[in-house]
């Protein structure tokens, strides 16, 4: 078995050790990364586009934030600083 698929297997298992995995998801994270790291060990350059689910500028909310990977929204426990209101009546 090649050093880099050896390499992918013991950082996927890290990986679905902390969180429930789909097998498509483990198949999917251990291509990618075997993939990743065969191509820095050769000097390749890695291009990585950036993806998002939400616009970042749009995460921000009053009363919640968006996470921009998945588009979860994740409820605020402390009221926003007073930079982000767009109420300006102080």
């Amino acid at each position: 078995m090649e050093d880099y698929l050896k390499e992918a297997l013991e950082i996927v298992k890290a990986q679905a050790s902390v969180r429930t995995m789909t097998e498509d998801e483990i198949t999917s994270m251990v291509q990618k990364l075997s993939n990743g790291i065969k191509a820095i060990a050769e000097g390749d350059i890695v291009e990585h586009e950036e993806e998002y689910a939400v616009d970042p500028a749009k995460a921000i909310r009053e009363k919640s934030i968006l996470c921009c990977v998945c588009g979860k929204s994740f409820k605020i426990l402390a009221p926003p600083p007073i930079l982000w209101t767009t109420d300006r009546s102080f």
